[in-house]
């Protein structure tokens, strides 16, 4: 029987040598150039093929090419490419309005409106409310008298800009005094609705800046006599405490968080509508319908992408709407 030999240095030659060019394919790997793109995002353009049209008919957008995505943004207000990044609007006065009722009870001049400018906006204890440097605004508004049995009264508007200077906080807060029920009789509850804080702005005319959700009121409670009854609903109720506090008047406020007059307001930015994704076969037109005359420049932003890369082309045309 022949005998087979085996040379240790030739079998560690020949690891070696598979090793490296194990090695040597995955470098090559590594360094191979990114993905292409599929196709050239170029070659798409657009075509409108009536470039005037009537309020109400049907605007037919046609393509060449077949890029990866597609999205237009029409040129109507909120979806216009110039302002894809953020619309600025310029404001002007700030007005403040709500609605205030009253039911059951005898007392009077339970409710007031107050701004301060110096609130440390530390809503934990009432010491700090009344640390506070607070103007009294009650009768520059028309506010709830007697027993309105639910009824809402319209406060009418006030303008702001005395109150409000610009990029400074101010905060608004709704003052409920209960006097001791056994000298000045039952206490009445107040209601305040349609709170509102807005401002006139040079495109979109009235903005509202707080409102009964966004005003962000918190509750202070002076807890004398006991726990108040004020809740913050869709619907602001003030209320002081049960009857235990009949000998004693009693106190709580809600306020706004801080709320800034600005000289602009900024919307966010305008959002394009998808047209084609990905996945999706080719596109070959878009049709859209404008329900408003004017002139308007359409853009189409074209994507052709991978995980690697992506390139991107737009696209305007302009077209006139008549009535």
């Amino acid at each position: 029987m022949e005998k087979i030999s085996i040379n240790l240095k030739e079998i560690f030659r020949a690891s070696v040598y598979i090793g490296s060019l194990f090695w040597g394919l995955i470098g090559v790997t590594a360094c191979d150039p990114q993905m292409e793109l599929s196709g050239d995002v170029e070659d798409f353009k657009v075509t409108l093929l009536t470039p005037k049209i009537k309020a109400g008919e049907q605007a037919v957008f046609e393509f060449t090419g077949d890029p990866d995505i597609i999205s237009v943004f029409t040129g109507e207000v909120y979806s216009e490419y110039s302002c894809r990044e953020h619309r600025i609007l310029e404001s002007g006065d700030y007005n403040l309005s709500f609605s205030t009722a009253t039911k059951y009870g005898v007392q009077e001049n339970h409710f007031s409106i107050l701004i301060s400018s110096d609130f440390n906006g530390n809503y934990s204890d009432i010491s700090h409310v009344k640390a506070a440097t607070w103007t009294d605004i009650t009768d520059r508004f028309t506010i709830a008298t007697g027993n309105t049995n639910g009824t809402y009264v319209n406060s009418g508007t006030l303008k702001m800009n005395e109150f409000m200077e610009e990029g400074k906080p101010v905060y608004i807060g709704l003052r409920y005094v209960n006097q001791a029920t056994a000298i000045a009789g039952a206490c009445r509850t107040w209601y305040v609705r349609d709170f509102q804080l807005s401002t006139e702005t040079n495109l979109f005319g009235e903005q509202v800046i707080a409102d009964m959700s966004s005003a962000g009121f918190s509750l202070v409670d002076a807890g004398i006599g006991g726990a108040c009854r004020s809740t913050i609903l869709s619907v602001i109720t003030l209320l002081g405490p049960a009857g235990t506090s009949s000998q004693e008047a009693s106190e709580n406020w809600m306020i706004t968080k801080p709320l800034v007059r600005q000289s602009q307001i900024d919307l966010g930015p305008d959002r394009p509508t998808p047209l084609k994704g990905m996945t999706e076969q080719r596109l070959s037109e878009y049709k859209y319908i404008y329900k408003e005359p004017g002139k308007y420049r359409v853009t189409f932003v074209a994507t052709n992408a991978n995980v690697d890369r992506s390139q991107t082309v737009v696209r305007e045309v302009e077209i006139e709407v008549e009535p």
